[in-house]
């Protein structure tokens, strides 16, 4: 599970104006999002922070969205069709997404 640092200046890479933190394997375990002034912006208004988690294979089987100040954010889910602050997913054997949970605060469309 993907303890997220949510607090300070994170330790990673960054491009254009997002800073991510990689596992050694590489996976994307976590995404920020700053301004030209280097402050802390939302993306579509919505998140500031994003973390991931995986299963064994890769699969992405959790993403969870966080504001500025640290507290759950909306987020689209996998599919872009739902704003949830947690989406969580699990797969079969081919890596098929089989079931899939958004805890929202809100369950209107993602707009892209």
């Amino acid at each position: 599970m993907v303890d997220p640092i949510l607090s300070g200046r994170p330790r990673g890479r960054r491009y254009n104006s997002i800073f991510n933190r990689l596992w050694d394997i590489p996976r994307l375990v976590e995404e920020r999002r700053y301004g030209i002034r280097d402050e802390p912006i939302r993306l579509f208004n919505w998140y500031h922070a994003k973390a991931y988690e995986y299963d064994d294979r890769g699969n992405k089987t959790a993403i969870a969205y966080f504001g500025p100040d640290g507290k759950p954010a909306l987020g689209p889910d996998l599919d872009n069709k739902q704003l949830c602050t947690r989406w969580t997913g699990k797969y079969d054997d081919k890596g098929k997404v089989v079931s899939q949970q958004c805890e929202a605060l809100s369950t209107r469309r993602a707009s892209r």
